[in-house]
């Protein structure tokens, strides 16, 4: 069980952790003036915020029902930070050798959705199990369970993006439960370091892309 949880952690920070994110990210509130804030000019065109576009992408909860293969994984930056979208940007390139580092390839584990609200994460022959509760409406979902004893839970998204189911992981609660799962580890150097990049940004998600 703790392998899975290790993995899905790992899918969550690989995704968009270089060695040297804290130390990059620090810089954010000096620049964060230069990329021009929140305002907007009379020229600009309204756009749909992204959480709207996940909405409009949710799918129904009969659709996100059976059994699903890992395909690959992504982060995605909800926020309006220019810095922050940038930054993700040029780490995604190393995030598929990270994962791979740490086993997690194309069809390496498998996750079952079931009507019920309960779900279970299969990797050769570990499972962790968990519930949800999940509003096709707006497309957020809360993930529940027990791990070591301990109850925990994390905010997050569904989707629909080229045929294949899009689970985005809220960053800060995922590091907030993998510390209180295994406290031995919160002060290894990357749940450290991830903790420095969440402490810049808000809104970032580990999307792990699922197939039939």
């Amino acid at each position: 069980m703790k392998r899975i949880v290790v993995i899905i952690m790992a899918v969550v920070a690989a995704s968009f952790m270089p060695a040297t994110a804290s130390a990059q990210f620090n810089i954010s509130n000096a620049l964060n003036a230069l990329f021009g804030g929140s305002k907007k000019t009379e020229q600009q065109v309204e756009q749909k915020s992204p959480y709207q576009l996940i909405a409009e992408a949710a799918p129904t909860s009969r659709d996100i029902v059976g059994v699903w293969t890992y395909d690959s994984a992504d982060a995605e930056y909800l926020g309006s930070n220019q810095l922050a979208n940038l930054a993700i940007s040029q780490v995604k390139g190393v995030a598929l050798s990270k994962l791979e580092s740490y086993g997690i390839t194309k069809g390496s584990f498998k996750v079952q959705i079931r009507r019920n609200g309960t779900g279970t994460i299969t990797m050769g022959d570990k499972t962790l199990s968990g519930n949800y509760d999940y509003n096709p409406t707006t497309g957020a979902i809360l993930f529940t369970g027990k791990v070591n004893g301990v109850s925990l839970s994390c905010n997050g998204f569904l989707k629909m993006k080229g045929g294949k189911l899009v689970v985005m992981v809220d960053a800060d609660d995922a590091i907030s439960a993998f510390k209180q799962a295994y406290p031995e580890y919160a002060n290894h150097q990357l749940i450290q370091t991830l903790g420095g990049v969440l402490a810049s940004f808000s809104d970032i998600y580990g999307a792990i892309y699922l197939t039939r």
